[in-house]
């Protein structure tokens, strides 16, 4: 699943990434990239990542049966982009796995998303994961709608189910896709946007 990585890339503006999975020695690297995020960007991240601990947690107890981590480090082994994977491999949904991506605002529509989700998808396909879901405050009008590009639908909304970093309550919206039906939409995506800067990806 994870032999074909680092995947070097090169985006649409010319600069170029290597995605590939997250490791233990990773800790800083994650630590510069969320405290590199707008405030506003973290307000709607699930965790504290102002808190060091959470993110040692996540870079010291990688289990892959769980969570399958990977990100995109630029050529000064920056960390710019990270996606998750959170499986449930013992409970009633086996079939099913929770999506998670950020992103640096410096490396924002130029293609860096698509291809970061793509990859998380198909490391899911390889997984035999069946349907994705995806959790995204209410407020997040900009992540909602590139989800719904990408196929994801809506499938319920829970009033006042998040606590923000403010303290504020807010509404959550679930969305989902079917692997089946996303990869392929998700691909064309992809290919429509690299094939002139990229080439085949």
């Amino acid at each position: 699943m994870l032999r074909d990585y680092p995947k070097e890339v090169t985006l649409k503006d010319g600069r170029s990434v290597a995605i590939r999975p997250l490791t233990s020695e990773d800790e800083r690297a994650l630590w510069d990239f969320y405290a590199s995020l707008s405030p506003e960007d973290r307000r709607y991240l699930r965790h504290n990542v102002a808190d060091p601990s959470i993110v040692r947690e996540w870079t010291r107890n990688i289990n892959h049966d769980r969570v399958v981590p990977i990100v995109a480090e630029n050529p000064n082994g920056e960390v710019v982009s990270a996606a998750t994977l959170h499986r449930h491999p013992h409970s009633w949904s086996p079939h099913v796995a929770d999506i998670r991506l950020a992103t640096h605002a410096g490396y924002r529509r130029i293609g860096l998303g698509m291809l970061m989700a793509r990859e998380i998808f198909s490391i899911a396909m390889f997984l035999r994961i069946e349907k994705v879901v995806a959790e995204v405050v209410e407020d997040q009008i900009a992540a909602i709608r590139i989800l719904e590009k990408m196929g994801f639908e809506r499938e319920a909304l829970l009033k006042n189910h998040v606590i923000d970093h403010e303290h504020e309550k807010r509404n959550l919206v679930i969305m989902s896709a079917y692997l089946s039906s996303l990869w392929e939409q998700i691909t064309d995506m992809v290919m429509d946007s690299f094939r002139v800067s990229a080439g085949d990806y």
